[in-house]
């Protein structure tokens, strides 16, 4: 009896790993991108099949959460125009597709906006993926591996964490610099302003509040501005 027990749980675990292994998106890019205003800043990937046959891939844009002066486009072969929020693929067996998302921004100032996208088996309405991308712009922004090591060096942890951090801290900079965690709709949670400390490295503990979800660490100078996105679990 406890033989057949372990054969079916077995055989659970294979469908189980082989329902999840269908197709996948995997991302160059991370969920969030930065950019300056009035660029096109894009997500990019590839849809992966993973079966031996064929499969229909319905990708839908369910919201479009961007500024008025602000469009997205959905990108697979062709790039398709912003009004429209569905596409669909066919993936050949064991076969890649390439997948980006465009977020077309303004010029005419810094802003923040989101969308969420949906990938559908087309054969199997239980297959779904879900995916939040996240655009911010900043006239400002560098990237924070660009930042010279030697002005500033920064560090969360943990992260993901549940409403309080450490933060690793050292500045070189003769500059007054700014710390502020704001929600990816642009509201300012708190506001830390810190100044040059010499090494070793000034540990300082940080709490927070607000519902789960991302939001950003920024950092920033008169001249410069970078971030680290922060997860707030439950």
């Amino acid at each position: 009896m406890k033989k057949i027990f372990y054969i079916l749980s077995f055989l659970l675990f294979l469908s189980t790993v082989v329902f999840s292994q269908v197709f996948e998106l995997e991302l160059y890019t991370d969920t969030i991108v930065k950019g300056k205003p009035g660029n096109e800043i894009e997500i990019k990937g590839e849809l992966v099949n993973h079966t031996q046959s064929p499969i229909g891939i319905t990708i839908s844009r369910l919201e479009n959460n961007i500024p008025a002066n602000w469009t997205s486009l959905i990108s697979t072969d062709v790039c398709l125009p912003h009004y429209i929020d569905v596409n669909n693929v066919t993936i050949p067996a064991l076969s890649k597709q390439e997948f980006s998302f465009h977020f077309v921004t303004s010029a005419d100032h810094s802003d923040t906006g989101n969308a969420l996208l949906e990938f559908r088996n087309s054969a199997d309405a239980e297959l779904v993926l879900l995916y939040r991308f996240y655009c911010i712009t900043d006239s400002t922004f560098v990237s924070i591996n660009k930042w010279p090591a030697n002005e500033i060096k920064i560090t969360a942890y943990p992260n993901p964490n549940q409403g309080s951090f450490n933060l690793k801290y050292k500045s070189n900079t003769e500059e007054e610099v700014k710390l502020s965690i704001i929600s990816l709709t642009g509201e300012e949670i708190m506001t830390y302003h810190l100044f040059k400390v010499h090494p070793p490295f000034t540990l300082i503990p940080i709490s927070y509040r607000g519902d789960p979800g991302t939001y950003l660490l920024l950092i920033s100078t008169l001249k410069k501005t970078s971030c680290l996105p922060l997860i707030l679990i439950e």
